[in-house]
């Protein structure tokens, strides 16, 4: 009977040492893959960063887009926060109050994820600026039960703060994204968030991340409805995380304050 449940236990353990990786570790494997190795004879596409820019653009017409479109709206949101009367006058706008949640000096986020297949993660995001000037530090933490695994990916942009009213930001930012699990693996990141105040207390907020690790891509996409209340905010919403052929998908809640 003792040498039939030795049998039983070492098979348990033989099977449990050769199991496959979990949610984490397949994410992690996907994510990371240098996919400039793959030798499967399809034709990558040209990035639209190869072309002239200006090549859709006729001289005088190409530089008021761009001014229209990009610098103008910088020069509004500095104009929000220095408090350039002529310039708000202009606009007919207000000038940005300690505390609102749009252009903030600091803000500082986290929120709680519950995903798929018994994993979840702690997410904190930390933004200091002014005016249409910010860095932003964007880490998220993952943690699965069975098997017991980890993963981590930190975020971090220079972000250029646009308004385009004094109750609607868009952002561009341009950064780097580290992905420790198994291994650490770095690469290229850009984000385009953008902030609607609706109400004095509602907010809605879009936030896409796209990021390339060995030319691999990874996109993020979340969504948030956040409760405003002087300079804290309650916020619930969704986020979408994938790479080429997994994902890590799942509701969230949290807090934001700001300054």
């Amino acid at each position: 009977m003792a040498r039939a449940i030795a049998v039983i236990l070492a098979v348990v353990v033989t099977m449990a040492g050769t199991a496959p990786g979990g949610t984490l570790d397949k994410f992690e494997e996907d994510a990371t893959r240098d996919r400039s190795r793959d030798d499967s004879g399809r034709d990558r596409h040209r990035s639209s960063w190869d072309d002239d820019p200006w090549d859709s653009f006729g001289g005088n017409f190409g530089a008021g887009i761009v001014n229209g479109l990009v610098i103008a709206p910088g020069q509004a949101s500095w104009a929000r926060v220095s408090g350039d009367e002529n310039r708000l006058a202009d606009l007919g706008w207000d000038p940005r109050e300690p505390g609102d949640p749009l252009l903030p000096i600091v803000r500082f986020d986290f929120a709680y994820f519950n995903l798929q297949s018994d994993v979840e993660a702690m997410d904190y995001r930390a933004q200091v600026g002014y005016g249409p000037f910010a860095v932003e530090l964007n880490p998220t933490f993952y943690e699965e039960e069975i098997p017991a695994d980890d993963l981590d990916i930190y975020r971090i942009w220079g972000l250029y703060r646009m308004s385009i009213t004094d109750r609607i930001e868009f952002d561009f930012g341009a950064g780097a994204i580290v992905l420790e699990g198994n291994e650490t693996n770095t690469g290229f990141s850009l984000t385009t968030p953008i902030l609607a105040q609706v109400y004095d207390w509602l907010l809605v907020e879009f936030r896409p991340i796209w990021s390339e690790i060995n030319e691999t891509s990874i996109d993020e996409y979340e969504a948030a409805v956040l409760l405003n209340w002087k300079s804290l905010a309650v916020k619930a919403g969704y986020r979408w995380t994938r790479s080429p052929e997994t994902s890590l998908n799942g509701p969230f809640f949290g807090l934001s304050i700001r300054y």
